[in-house]
């Protein structure tokens, strides 16, 4: 909704989902997963050149959150001094509130036939991660046909409470089947303490009226900070894309 003629937008919004997740481990069947999720928002003209935004986001997600197909792995002893490396089923809790804090600024800088885009956003949630994210981008016009857009993004996150890399450390015995009310544990890398960064060049050709080639190259890094975790865990990527649009 648009106010102070128009210099001024309101967000609200709402989604959810009702899902239902086969379950690979005995006695296997299938479980519910529900989310739903809150924005509200503002988006500021402050002047001509320049606009600037804030969001709120509030999650919940309730019943099976755990991912299949990631395992741990613990010694469990036979008998005395005979030791079998076993896999388990990760065991995560069944409810997750997530709360994310969202703010950019969007200036145009015509002496320069560009524009910035920056932002800066924090998360956090109930499995006690904390994240930070702080974004730059820029718009660079060769004439009216010809954009090139450089990125920068830089990430870092907490790890998770129930987050464990060695099983064999933790005193935790896990459970064959999991089990909200049991002790909670993950070797899932993803949930450890960690940085990484993106950053990558897009060109955007505006071909004819109608026709719009997109070709981008994107590389991410991620790197572990724990100190125990290795580094093997942790992705490297590089992304090629390219795209058309076509308008009528």
């Amino acid at each position: 909704m648009d106010f102070n003629e128009k210099n001024t937008a309101l967000l609200a919004g709402t989604a959810g989902t009702d899902d239902t997740v086969e379950v690979f481990f005995p006695p296997g069947g299938w479980r519910r997963k529900l989310s739903n999720d809150i924005i509200v928002g503002i988006n500021q003209l402050i002047d001509p050149l320049t606009s600037v935004s804030l969001d709120l986001t509030w999650s919940r997600e309730t019943g099976f959150l755990n991912d299949q197909y990631k395992l741990v792995q613990e010694d469990i002893q036979i008998f005395q001094g005979a030791s079998l490396p076993l896999t388990f089923a990760e065991n995560r809790p069944n409810q997750r509130n997530k709360g994310t804090v969202f703010a950019s600024v969007n200036r145009a800088f015509p002496g320069l036939h560009g524009a910035l885009e920056a932002s800066y956003r924090f998360y956090h949630d109930t499995y006690s991660i904390t994240a930070n994210t702080a974004e730059l981008l820029w718009f660079q016009h060769f004439g009216p046909q010809l954009i090139l857009r450089p990125n920068l993004r830089l990430y870092r996150q907490s790890s998770a409470n129930f987050y464990i890399y060695r099983m064999d450390d933790s005193g935790i015995l896990p459970t064959t089947i999991p089990a909200p009310l049991a002790v909670h544990y993950s070797s899932d890398a993803r949930l450890s303490a960690l940085d990484s960064i993106n950053f990558g060049l897009k060109a955007i050709w505006k071909m004819t009226d109608w026709l719009q080639l997109d070709i981008a190259l994107q590389g991410y890094r991620e790197r572990g900070t724990d100190g125990v975790t290795p580094q093997s865990a942790y992705y490297r990527a590089r992304v090629e894309t390219v795209g058309t649009k076509i308008s009528w």
